[in-house]
C-alpha cells in the first residue's frame, strides 16, 4: 500500500473519531443544560413557596424585629438595610407600612 493511502486512512480515522467525540459532547452538554434548568426552576418554586409562608407566619414583624432576629440565628451573616428593605446573603426582605410584606 502506497504511503499517501495510509496517511488517507489514518487521518480519515482521526477525522471521524475527532467529529463523533465533539457530537457526543455537545449532546452530552445540552442534556446536562437542560436537567440543570429543571433544578434551578424547581428551586425557585421552593424559595417562591418558602417565601410566601414565612411571610404569612411573620406577617407581624416589623423592620427592627427582623434586624434583631437575624444576627441571633446567623451571626456571621452580611446584613445590608436599604429603605425599605432588608438584605441577608442572599435573601431580601421588603416592608410596607413597617410590616413585613415579601421575602424572595
Amino acid at each position: 500500500m502506497n504511503n499517501w493511502k495510509a496517511s488517507f486512512f489514518v487521518t480519515l480515522t482521526l477525522l471521524v473519531g475527532s467529529n463523533l467525540f465533539w457530537l457526543y459532547s455537545a449532546i452530552d452538554a445540552g442534556i446536562t443544560y437542560k436537567y440543570q434548568q429543571v433544578s434551578l426552576d424547581d428551586l425557585n418554586d421552593a424559595h417562591s413557596f418558602l417565601g410566601d409562608l414565612v411571610v404569612k407566619g411573620g406577617k407581624d414583624y416589623s423592620q427592627k424585629d427582623i434586624l434583631h432576629l437575624v444576627p441571633q440565628s446567623y451571626p456571621n451573616a452580611f446584613i445590608v438595610e436599604d429603605g425599605n428593605k432588608i438584605i441577608v446573603n442572599n435573601v431580601t426582605f421588603t416592608f410596607e407600612g413597617g410590616k413585613l410584606s415579601k421575602v424572595y
